[in-house]
């Protein structure tokens, strides 16, 4: 299918991609082919583009071999690796990544001296951890490692940040009870940067379309798509010890750790918490990940000493989110109340499922069990929790919204199961409309509580930064 014009194009094959039954890399191969079609026909045939330029489609046009042979690249890179061919593997690499042609599509992103990140530990007990133990994990502990998407093959230590703590606190798989210190840098990182979507990219341009530097971002990320998407294929298998979607981002990041021509990656978060929290609050160029490999380690305690000079940490904090449920306890026994009052008012007289008061009742017994899966001794995915409430406050919101509407509804007859009186549904349409409102302010203030950022915990401390 033709694409209706560049933004399209690029908007449709936005990251992170699915490989289905495939391999990696014949799903790179029919892929790229894919893609490079259509960019080929979406520039060829659009002599009146809406988006861009026409220059601009001419100069996609020009740049176009550099991402086809960047394509054949990434594949190579794969098939050497599948073939267990690495003494060839690793020159090839750097070949690749060091290639004249092309250095100008590379981003770079400098971290400046005196900029603040935020690391994460899971603490379900709540220990009081130190300031090391809020460091990479040493050198001599790296066997407890986990592999993950961007982490040395091996198992070399890397430091991971986030820019913003909740961010890093889901990138830490959400726990309940967490460890997190600020992070200052003292001297300037150079990061390979992959850290913002085309979405974002294309909104720069919507803003500036006469600005040369913000279109040849959007060119930029053209060009290096291949090794974007190579980096971000969803794991199929999540109970994999080495999923092969990890392969090439731990090339690109052990070649990294092996040259020194950059310090990091940044990367773009695919986690539930920056979808719901970055719009209407924060620029989404504010909502990115860092990895650091480690290199030059202390015999003494196995950490960098390069990555300890290049910080100063703040003093870990313990977070214990149940005690989000202990600060909305008014507004959840709000809802409590509404729940028992309905219950009672519905065993008068049955309606259908889709009736508005059995949607309020249903709503607020979701919100109850929710709360209480948090507070349980035993949570096991706090990620689907976090999903739940940011569900429910949205479905909260519509009825909230459109509560004149269906009190309306409900005053003119809202159909029960044929045959039953309605009548008492009109007398108490004031008590359904304050319970819609009571279950919109518990739903808001309970997912606004897991946006970190808002606690006056996170916005009041005076943090005190020292050298590890």
């Amino acid at each position: 299918m033709i694409q209706q014009n560049l933004e399209c194009l690029l908007l449709n094959y936005n990251l992170p991609v699915y490989r289905g039954d495939k391999s990696v890399y014949e799903f790179l191969r029919q892929h790229f082919e894919e893609y490079t079609n259509l960019l080929e026909q979406v520039i060829s045939q659009v002599d009146n583009p809406q988006d861009f330029k026409k220059n601009f489609y001419v100069g996609v046009g020009k740049a176009l071999p550099y991402m086809k042979s960047l394509c054949s690249d990434v594949l190579q890179i794969l098939k050497y690796y599948n073939e267990g061919k690495f003494t060839v593997l690793y020159p090839f690499v750097n070949e690749v990544m060091t290639k004249d042609d092309y250095q100008q599509f590379f981003r770079v992103l400098f971290l400046g001296v005196g900029n603040h990140y935020f690391r994460v530990r899971n603490n379900e007990k709540q220990i009081d951890y130190n300031r090391k133990e809020l460091f990479h994990i040493p050198f001599d502990k790296r066997h407890l490692s986990k592999a993950c998407r961007y982490s040395i093959l091996g198992g070399a230590p890397c430091l991971y940040l986030g820019t913003k703590l909740g961010l890093t606190w889901a990138e830490c798989g959400m726990p309940r009870g967490f460890s997190y210190s600020v992070f200052k840098l003292q001297s300037e990182i150079k990061l390979f940067h992959m850290g913002k979507s085309v979405a974002t990219y294309l909104e720069e341009y919507r803003k500036e379309p006469e600005n040369t530097e913000i279109r040849m971002k959007v060119l930029q990320y053209i060009v290096t798509y291949p090794i974007r998407v190579a980096c971000s294929i969803a794991v199929k298998d999540k109970s994999s010890a080495s999923p092969e979607e990890y392969i090439f981002p731990q090339l690109l990041l052990s070649w990294i750790k092996e040259y020194g021509h950059y310090d990091g990656i940044s990367y773009i978060s695919s986690s539930t918490y920056e979808e719901s929290n970055k719009h209407g609050r924060e620029q989404e160029q504010d909502y990115y990940n860092i990895v650091l490999p480690a290199t030059n380690f202390n015999l003494n305690d196995g950490i960098c000493e390069n990555l300890r000079k290049a910080f100063e940490i703040s003093s870990p904090e313990n977070i214990d989110l149940k005690d989000l449920i202990n600060k909305f306890n008014e507004e959840i026994e709000n809802v409590y109340n509404v729940t028992q009052d309905l219950s009672v008012r519905l065993q008068r007289v049955r309606v259908q499922p889709r009736h508005s008061y059995r949607q309020v009742f249903s709503l607020c017994k979701w919100l109850l069990f929710t709360c209480d899966s948090i507070v349980g001794e035993d949570v096991k995915n706090m990620e689907s929790i976090y999903t739940t409430i940011s569900a429910m406050e949205g479905y909260a919101w519509l009825l909230y919204k459109n509560r004149e509407q269906i009190r309306h509804e409900v005053l003119n007859g809202e159909k029960v199961f044929k045959g039953q009186d309605n009548e008492w549904l009109k007398d108490d349409v004031d008590t359904m409309i304050d319970g819609i409102e009571k279950i919109f302010r518990a739903t808001n203030k309970l997912s606004h509580g897991f946006y970190l950022e808002n606690h006056p915990w996170y916005r009041m401390l005076n943090f005190e930064y020292e050298h590890i």
